[in-house]
């Protein structure tokens, strides 16, 4: 009866546990599938605990159902391995406690995989049952769909895959709490692989936690205590574990058994040492959560009125959002034949002289949008430039109040129940607070230049020349002197930008997402010259200011690339695609945009998802292209829509705009992450050995009297005859302990000699007022230590070197200390109530 408690405790416990997992998916089938998989374990913890043949006949029946596929499907091999592992499970029958073990091993595997594969893969299982070796292909090919799920932050759709990993997940945690609670009776224990599941939620969005998450994991904590009040109940009160079939005594039930608090308090200490393991150390884990882009509000005064909001700069937004973990932004569908050359934008920036040299919001005013059409026009595109109309329908993974992501240019905008505002020049577009709905659709007028189109020479309208062209920075006249140096040679106003475009994207720099961005000051001379380092926050600035230089009319738009394709034609858009990029302004076309962040190197992609513009990247002989470049009719060289950069990689493969998913730490970090995993295993197998090493150093540098050696030489011996297994009682003096050990180690004379000097040199720094001879004391620790370990077996020298028991004892002694702390739960009411002298009536 108590083992079925134990087990029902438990698997309340898991369950309990699992909710705080709510946090990181969306919907429960994932919490009816755990809850199926606890039960399976349950039932198969029921099934190990029955007589020696039952519990060997359910084994059979199990491990035979979930062998199956390898008898039919895998050749003799596998059908011989499967054999012997049923007939040794078969075996458990004799009762033979090894066989016993192996079969409820056996079982505990075999009944939760049954169970996996029915809900998982039960059309290909026969019987929905039966596993068969097409639900195991099924089965064993759903996790491999799981690595872009994991891509975002929480919470993440629970797809099949993501629920058969959580379900998995919890059904290990489930067998590994039955077999420490109820198998071993350590149900304190049992809370470190609970505390599994409290840890990955608070390691992954600690900052999402609400009340309901508090909750949640209130339950989960009382349903732990639980566990531990079920084995305390029987263990604790009766003073060890119940022998007889009496259930209690009657002194128990009528409160006058034996006074066992302080014992059932350890379970209480050791209980909420565990919770608060589960919520400060994933907090020192858990790397910064991935923030929505341009996050920071300000009240932005622009001229009119207008207030944009939004970060004054949003390049400091950029490059924190490439280096988050990725977070689903939107979703659109097109009518543009090629979205990859659509870019979403939302802000428009301009250099800023007067603010201290800073890239700002451009708009000069604004007005109210009153219809789905908007009120201006767009500036400098005129009927000599082939337009193409799009229909672009987006959904919003969350409310903005930032400019929204529209194609440019937007003529119409049809978002029901929003406010929104239109800047003139820039065409910005935001709602006056958020938008009530997720969804809106735009009407876009895209121009489709040629290289032709805007060679056409023209001249510029006051109003845009005198706003975007020039440059009043820091080192202007080196700066101009670099821009002239790398368009020699290009006489048209799209020669010399495809000309800056090419010297970015050639290879004399290096993307990177660590290069910090600085919005005003010299930064941008080191990085033209020597430093040569950065992302799109860097490229895109760092373009328009050498073709401002160059009297181009040049501003920077911050937004998302187009984005992956998904199903449906469906097009998905993370935090991976924020790109910043710059724009001139062409007479006849009006802005149009250019690509000059390069991609990686060494195998490292740049901002996989952006791509190069069709007229940037055809060579002219006409002088329209790059200086330098001849002509090339190959059919290599006709730069379709979707020209990318060389090395770009699709947006799925790529983590944070830094090289492939994976790659890194804390998604696009750069560090290799499996570094730090060998160097923490490395120094948790090393640490006992090394903390034993230090103690020894210590000791003797804090040596400074000869007294002070002798008794360091005492401490160090008795701990190698703890190290090597040699006993030696507090009681007995070091003359007799020497004696002793010399004589039933069995030591040559030379050890026997140094333990008799060390030995006696103790007792002369105990009891002598007189000096003690501490000299060479160092080296007959070593002799001994030597002698020590020759005569050793060989685990007894592996465990001494490898894990010292000195050491080991001195650990789980700090443990028990730090458990004290938690002195004051053994002094609950009822016990001070109790203490209260009592007054007569």
């Amino acid at each position: 009866m108590t083992n079925h408690r134990l087990t029902f405790a438990a698997a309340i416990a898991v369950l309990a546990a699992s909710l705080s997992l709510s946090s990181l998916l969306i919907g429960t089938s994932w919490l009816v599938a755990s809850v199926g998989a606890v039960a399976a374990v349950a039932l198969a913890a029921t099934l190990t605990r029955l007589p020696a043949p039952q519990a060997a006949i359910a084994a059979t029946i199990a491990v035979l159902a979930a062998a199956v596929p390898v008898l039919a499907g895998y050749g003799w091999p596998g059908g011989v391995g499967a054999l012997v592992f049923l007939g040794l499970t078969a075996a458990s029958a004799t009762g033979a406690r090894l066989l016993r073990v192996f079969a409820a091993c056996a079982t505990y595997l075999a009944v939760p995989f049954l169970y996996l594969n029915a809900v998982f893969a039960g059309p290909s299982s026969w019987a929905a049952v039966i596993p068969t070796s097409r639900s195991l292909t099924a089965l064993l090919n759903l996790p491999s769909h799981v690595g872009t799920d994991f891509n975002y932050s929480p919470p993440v759709p629970t797809t099949r895959s993501v629920e058969l990993i959580t379900v998995a997940g919890v059904t290990m945690v489930a067998i590994c709490v039955d077999v420490i609670a109820v198998r071993l009776r350590r149900p304190a224990l049992a809370g470190l692989p609970l505390l599994l599941l409290f840890s990955v939620p608070v390691a992954s969005s600690l900052k999402s936690f609400g009340i309901l998450q508090t909750l949640l994991f209130g339950v989960a904590v009382a349903a732990y205590l639980g566990l531990l009040s079920s084995d305390g109940r029987q263990r604790l009160r009766m003073w060890g574990r119940l022998v007889t079939i009496r259930r209690t005594h009657a002194t128990d039930d009528a409160g006058e058994g034996p006074d066992t608090r302080q014992v059932a308090a350890s379970g209480r200490r050791v209980g909420l040492t565990a919770v608060a393991l589960a919520m400060v150390v994933p907090v020192f884990l858990a790397g910064t959560p991935p923030k929505d882009l341009f996050a920071k509000t300000a009240a932005g005064g622009v001229g009119g009125g207008l207030a944009i909001p939004g970060a004054l700069a949003p390049l400091d937004s950029v490059g924190q959002q490439l280096t988050d973990k990725p977070v689903p932004v939107l979703t659109y569908t097109t009518s543009y034949a090629d979205p990859e050359q659509q870019y979403l934008e939302e802000f428009v920036l301009n250099y800023d002289f007067s603010a201290g040299g800073k890239w700002l919001p451009s708009a000069s005013s604004g007005q109210t949008v009153t219809s789905a059409r908007l009120p201006y026009q767009v500036p400098g595109l005129t009927n000599a430039v082939p337009v193409t109309i799009v229909r672009t329908s987006v959904s919003l993974a969350h409310p903005v109040d930032s400019p929204m992501p529209l194609p440019y240019a937007p003529v119409e905008v049809s978002a029901p129940g929003s406010r929104l505002t239109e800047t003139a020049n820039t065409l910005m577009v935001f709602g006056n607070g958020q938008l009530r709905s997720p969804k809106y659709t735009v009407v876009s007028k895209e121009a489709q230049p040629t290289a032709v189109d805007l060679g056409i020479p023209g001249a510029y309208p006051q109003s845009i020349q005198k706003v975007y062209a020039g440059y009043r920075g820091p080192d202007a006249r080196q700066l101009l002197r670099i821009a002239r140096q790398h368009t020699k040679g290009a006489t048209t106003a799209l020669a010399k930008a495809n000309a800056l475009q090419h010297w970015f994207t050639s290879g004399a720099f290096t993307y990177t997402v660590h290069e910090k961005w600085q919005d005003s000051g010299p930064w941008l001379l080191s990085f033209l010259t020597t430093n040569r380092r950065g992302d799109c926050e860097q490229f895109a600035p760092a373009f328009a200011v050498l073709a401002k230089l160059l009297g181009l009319p040049a501003r920077v738009a911050i937004g998302y690339t187009g984005g992956t394709v998904g199903p449906h034609n469906t097009w998905q858009v993370t935090t991976a695609d924020a790109h910043a990029w710059p724009e001139l302004y062409f007479p006849g076309a009006g802005w149009t945009r250019f690509e000059p962040t390069p991609a990686g190197s060494e195998g490292v992609a740049g901002q996989g998802t952006a791509t190069a513009p069709i007229y940037s990247t055809v060579p002219l002989s006409t002088g329209l292209g790059a200086p330098g470049q001849q002509p090339n009719t190959s059919p290599s060289a006709a730069a379709g829509p979707s020209a990318k950069p060389k090395s770009a990689l699709p947006n799925h493969q790529v983590q944070a705009g830094n090289g492939p998913a994976g790659s890194g730490l804390g998604g696009g970090s750069g560090f290799p992450v499996w570094i730090l995993v060998v160097a923490a295993i490395l120094l948790l197998l090393a640490g006992p050995a090394l903390a034993r090493w230090l103690t020894r150093r210590r000791r003797w540098l804090s040596a400074g009297t000869d007294s002070g050696r002798a008794h360091v030489a005492w401490r160090e011996f008795r701990d190698d005859l703890t190290d090597y297994g040699v006993t030696s009682a507090p009681s007995e003096s070091p003359r007799a302990v020497a004696r002793r050990v010399a004589a039933e180690a069995q030591l040559d004379a030379a050890a026997a000699a140094a333990i008799t000097r060390i030995g006696a040199a103790e007792e002369r720094a105990r009891y002598s007022l007189g000096s003690v001879p501490a000299g060479g004391l160092r080296a007959d620790v070593a002799t001994v230590r030597g002698a020590l370990a020759a005569s050793a077996t060989k685990r007894q020298r592996l465990r001494a070197r490898c894990l010292p028991p000195s050491t080991m004892t001195a650990a789980f002694s700090g443990l028990q200390s730090t458990g004290r702390a938690l002195h004051w739960l053994d002094s609950p009411l009822p016990t001070w109530r109790r203490g209260r002298p009592r007054t007569e009536p």
